[in-house]
């Protein structure tokens, strides 16, 4: 399941498009009528670009250091939890625990 960082690197590009996009390609199939409506609602409050980064390391001073520092950490945590994901599917495959039916 990759991020889609590509996205994320473009200035133009809106943190909650792109949450939205991965919502939809990864969780939505999921979801009931509820959960759909309530992650489409907080999805349109999401932070601006620049508002999210600054939250994430508010110590720090340059827009661009900050930006550039954030978005290799993220990197990093997804190459890092990539592994563990792909596992815990693995094992709900293997014991018959992936519901595919919505998907």
């Amino acid at each position: 399941m990759p991020l889609p960082l590509g996205r994320c690197r473009k200035r133009e590009s809106k943190f909650s498009d792109v949450a939205r996009e991965a919502y939809s390609a990864h969780l939505e199939a999921n979801h009931s009528w509820l959960l759909k409506n309530t992650f489409k609602m907080s999805l349109n409050s999401m932070p601006t670009r620049d508002e999210f980064f600054a939250r994430l390391a508010p110590r720090m001073r340059r827009p661009d250091e900050r930006e550039q520092i954030c978005l290799q950490e993220i990197r990093d945590f997804a190459q890092a939890a990539g592994p563990v994901v792909y596992a815990i599917r693995a094992i709900f495959d293997e014991l018959g625990l992936s519901d595919d039916r919505k998907a």
